[in-house]
């Protein structure tokens, strides 16, 4: 269960989340074993257009250019560090007080933004 920590020095709010310990390197494996495609269209690549429901992606928003492609997506990330906004507590007294430490439940939305469909292209070029 991921909680939300504040800095006692910045005063700043971080994310804690120890379960997301084991999933860079798992993604680590799975991009070194893919080569990569000079093709426009990667029948293996989960951000590639048309491979939404082959890799189960939950779409949230999307941008389409004038022939209604997509150009810019918003898609659930299917390895969350927050949990639903269901579970976000409704009352502002909701921070744990931890000795001199304050913390929250982590809650709230985690999203990836695919900001290109086009994975065949350098961000030079881009």
């Amino acid at each position: 269960m991921s909680e939300l920590r504040q800095n006692l020095v910045t005063k700043e709010w971080v994310i804690i989340a120890p379960e997301r310990g084991e999933k860079p390197n798992a993604l680590v494996e799975k991009v070194a074993s893919r080569p990569v495609s000079n093709n426009e269209y990667d029948s293996g690549c989960p951000f590639c257009p048309g491979n939404e429901e082959k890799f189960a992606l939950t779409e949230k928003q999307r941008t389409t250019d004038e022939n209604e492609n997509w150009v810019v997506k918003v898609i659930d990330n299917k390895y969350k560090v927050l949990d639903s906004f269901d579970a976000c507590p409704l009352v502002p007294d909701a921070f744990e007080r931890e000795g001199i430490y304050q913390k929250l439940k982590g809650c709230g939305s985690h999203e990836v933004v695919i900001e290109t469909n086009k994975h065949n292209q350098s961000i030079i070029d881009l």
